[in-house]
């Protein structure tokens, strides 16, 4: 499970290299709570990658608030394979927790209900910081 519990934290992505056609997209899903209250609000949205230049995925929450990152599914819809790597982004610095090399046309679902999955080589190239 990811946490982002401040305005500085985010996720965010690079590919190994620029995009020829299509980028590369990303859907995730959310749940925001505001501090002090039992109340979560859910959210989604969809990003897309711009090449070699680090791009935010999933925004920072609002101030007092915790954002729970539930699903995030990665379709590369370009050409050629990409190497796609998420970090932890926090107060700009950027911590890798999961990398994956990307067919052209293919998916991948490295977290699904709060927990890692993703395939096998993305599991053996997972890091955590």
């Amino acid at each position: 499970m990811l946490v982002l519990d401040a305005t500085t934290k985010s996720i965010t992505t690079k590919l190994g290299a620029v995009h020829t056609t299509n980028p590369v997209t990303f859907v995730y899903a959310y749940a925001d709570q505001v501090d002090s209250t039992e109340t979560f609000t859910e959210g989604g949205d969809v990003a897309q990658s711009n090449g070699t230049t680090s791009q935010v995925v999933i925004p920072a929450p609002a101030a007092s608030t915790q954002r729970t990152v539930k699903d995030v599914m990665i379709y590369n819809s370009d050409t050629i394979s990409h190497a796609v790597t998420l970090y932890y982004t926090v107060s700009g610095t950027d911590y890798p927790f999961y990398k994956e090399t990307l067919a052209a046309g293919a998916w991948t679902y490295p977290l699904r209900d709060g927990v890692f999955e993703g395939s096998a080589a993305a599991a053996a190239e997972m890091v955590l910081s």
